[in-house]
């Protein structure tokens, strides 16, 4: 009988915990980590996919090599991440409530990390590291597609929290 219990209440401890934990996840700050590392993931998808387009020769772009690519990759993701978290605070809002203010920051924050990014790449980087600089078209493709699949996610939350919340059980009872 005392073993039984020793299991069962371990047992629920151990759910207890990832209760716990599933709640602090998705509260607080760590909801903004979570955004952050989405969109870092985007980041690194569009990047992938430019990088597939250009060693495959299918769009047009001067033949750089992975170390320059990856360098400008991590310049244009710093910048960008720079601007959203500090100059335009787009993480600081609760994504299910935000409203089309959120999400103009948004689109002025990335357009203007991608014309930071190529001026600063263009003056500093070609000037201090020869042959660093790939071109203004790398940053717009990869720009724009991270801003199209950051402000679609963002879309898609809301609509599924609308969806979910509004989503109400009617009793049958009489």
């Amino acid at each position: 009988m005392i073993e039984k219990d020793l299991y069962s209440f371990s047992i629920s401890n151990i759910f207890g915990r990832f209760f716990l934990l599933k709640v602090n996840i998705f509260n607080g700050r760590t909801r903004h980590i979570i955004l952050i590392i989405f969109d870092i993931l985007v980041f690194a998808a569009v990047n992938f996919l430019y990088f597939l387009l250009l060693k495959n020769d299918m769009i047009f772009a001067p033949t750089v090599s992975t170390r320059i690519y990856i360098f400008n990759a991590l310049f244009l993701l710093s910048v960008t991440l720079l601007l959203r978290c500090f100059v335009f605070g787009i993480y600081n809002n609760i994504w299910r409530y935000t409203n089309t203010s959120v999400y103009f920051r948004v689109i002025i924050s990335d357009a203007l990390s991608a014309v930071l990014s190529i001026f600063s790449s263009a003056l500093v980087i070609e000037r201090s590291a020869k042959g660093f600089y790939i071109g203004p078209a790398y940053t717009i493709f990869v720009t724009s597609l991270c801003l199209i699949a950051v402000l679609m996610s963002r879309f898609t939350y809301r609509l599924l929290y609308k969806a979910i919340g509004n989503h109400k059980v009617v009793s049958t009872k009489s």
